[in-house]
């Protein structure tokens, strides 16, 4: 990284009035001191430093385009804190167009743990919620999968269905042939 992009990122992430331990710079990211190992795209190999000065790796995943940042014990925690603080703040018609990059064609297959995970961002069930209905309807969330279509089908008249009625309204234009809705 260039000198003047790691002034940019310092004054990003705020200082922590610590500055550096070890030759390793100490910022506050979502008001939490941490050391900064190294940089790679998207991610930051890092570690919380605690308030007695003790140390715990962590990995933390940013969206330069929001300047949002999210802390995790690994790089996948990490990329799954920053999409749910993203996702929450977000207009129910940002969460919608997210959606449809997520699941682009209407009459393909995907994951159900996805969807699953997806009812969520988009309804804000929750989690006891979602494992009833998987329960009662039969539904294996780590081994099934369901197209967009059946999906909707699924969860229209469930918690929140208007919204997944008005997330199919919303991306009727953009979903590949074969819509039939």
């Amino acid at each position: 990284m260039k000198r003047n992009q790691r002034h940019f990122r310092m004054r990003e992430y705020g200082s922590s009035g610590i500055g550096k331990i070890n030759g390793f710079d100490v910022v506050k990211i979502d008001y939490v001191d941490t050391i900064i190992y190294s940089e790679h795209s998207n991610f930051i190999r890092g570690a919380f430093l605690d308030c007695d000065m003790t140390t715990r790796d962590c990995y933390i995943a940013h969206d330069d385009s929001y300047s949002t940042f999210a802390h995790g014990d690994t790089i996948k925690e990490a990329m799954d804190a920053l999409e749910s603080k993203m996702t929450m703040c977000s207009s129910y018609t940002e969460k919608a167009n997210r959606f449809k990059i997520e699941f682009p064609e209407y009459d393909r297959k995907y994951s159900a743990v996805d969807f699953f995970r997806w009812h969520n961002i988009i309804t804000l069930s929750c989690l006891a919620g979602r494992q009833y209905f998987c329960r009662n309807k039969g539904i294996d969330i780590n081994k099934d999968s369901f197209t967009v279509r059946e999906f909707i089908e699924l969860t229209k008249n469930e918690y929140n269905g208007n919204m997944i009625l008005e997330l199919k309204r919303l991306h009727k234009d953009g979903f590949r042939e074969g819509d039939g809705g």
